[in-house]
């Protein structure tokens, strides 16, 4: 399932921890400025890397670090189980999400909080080795999970990420009795919680059938014996709720707080050069020029052009947070991401004055700046 919440960014600092040890040792840091985050209806306040994969995962208020650790530890095994190095290497600059219920649902959906593609993941604690039941499917009884949905989720990221889609339709609607293909993207998935035996009770590598056994071989090394396992030091539910709650409002007045600071930007520092990363086409490489001026020197028009040669104009409207368009845009709709080039700021760099924006979020992606004004 794939798919924003607060206008602007808060960015901060740091460095990182050793993901694949399996020890209440490792450190879990603040985000990092430069690290990007997809969602922002989702606040990260954690965040580690794993370096062998430049892989990030980031977790909200309410998430524990004992799930940021495991996590990491679930996914760089995951990776480190594929067979080839070229797919290994996909992976970076992927990034997981970990939340808990006290964090929103996905837009559109009812309750839901675990997802994979191609470059995300989402995770939700509650649904980590312990007895839950899923908020997809509120009417079910509560039985115990192991690290099944995790796997499930990242699943998906892999065939994604690979680009498996056409070898797996082909695979399982062959040989799939009474194959669905409206539910098409969920065998591969299945199959990879079988293949990591991540379910408590449930079907192991030893069970598949031949046909997919040798599917799954040629994607992951059947050298590989790695499996998940829930440790014994899990925090409780409880626990993870209240953090959650007491961090509910300090991300609204953080929010303020950076609306304040974009009231306040000096409007020709923003001219320069900005990427989103990963950088996928030419429409995610620009710049920002001013185009036009009060008699006073102010800027009243800028123009952002990007490196495919699409050009518009740009409002301020500082009120707002940002830079707004007009139809020139061509993603130009009714929604508010397609609308505005919303100001983000590096906090570790901001004073009571700022004069110079980090960045802008824009379709709910953030660009960031790469050069000043030339």
């Amino acid at each position: 399932m794939k798919t924003a919440w607060l206008s602007l960014s808060l960015l901060s600092t740091v460095v990182l921890a050793q993901p694949d040890k399996e020890t209440d040792a490792s450190v879990v840091h603040r985000l990092p400025f430069g690290v990007q985050t997809m969602w922002r209806f989702y606040r990260p306040a954690k965040y580690e890397k794993i370096e062998a994969y430049t892989i990030h995962v980031l977790g909200t208020p309410s998430v524990s670090d004992w799930m940021m650790r495991e996590s990491c530890c679930v996914i760089s095994n995951m990776v480190a189980a594929l067979k080839r190095a070229e797919d290994r290497g996909k992976f970076s600059g992927h990034q997981a999400f970990l939340i808990t219920d006290a964090d929103p649902a996905l837009p559109g959906t009812r309750g839901h909080r675990n997802t994979g593609g191609h470059g995300f993941s989402l995770f939700n604690e509650v649904l980590v080795c312990a007895e839950a039941v899923d908020t997809l499917y509120p009417d079910c009884k509560p039985q115990f999970r192991a690290w099944d949905t995790p796997v499930h989720e990242f699943g998906h990221a892999i065939e994604e990420t690979l680009g498996l889609q056409s070898n797996s339709d082909a695979v399982f609607s062959k040989h799939v009795e009474n194959y669905n293909p409206k539910i098409a993207r969920e065998y591969f998935a299945w199959a990879v919680q079988s293949w990591f035996s991540s379910s408590s009770g449930g079907p192991d590598r030893n069970a598949l059938p031949k046909w997919e056994l040798e599917y799954l071989s040629s994607v992951f090394s059947a050298e590989n014996k790695w499996k998940p396992v829930c440790s014994s030091n899990r925090p409780s539910r409880a626990a993870a709720t209240t953090v959650g709650t007491a961090t509910s409002n300090a991300a609204a007045v953080t929010a303020e707080a950076i609306l304040s600071m974009a009231r306040r930007v000096d409007l020709k520092t923003l001219a320069g050069t900005y990427q989103r990363n990963p950088v996928e086409n030419d429409w995610h490489v620009g710049s920002i020029a001013i185009e036009a001026r009060s008699g006073e020197g102010r800027p009243t028009v800028l123009r952002w052009t990007n490196r495919a040669g699409t050009s518009w104009r740009l409002f301020p409207d500082l009120d707002a947070g940002g830079l707004r368009t007009d139809k020139e845009n061509p993603y130009y709709s009714q929604d508010e991401d397609d609308k505005m080039f919303l100001l983000a700021f590096d906090m570790a760099k901001a004073t009571s004055a700022p004069t110079c924006a980090a960045g802008f979020w824009f379709q709910g992606r953030l660009y960031t700046r790469t050069s000043g004004a030339k």
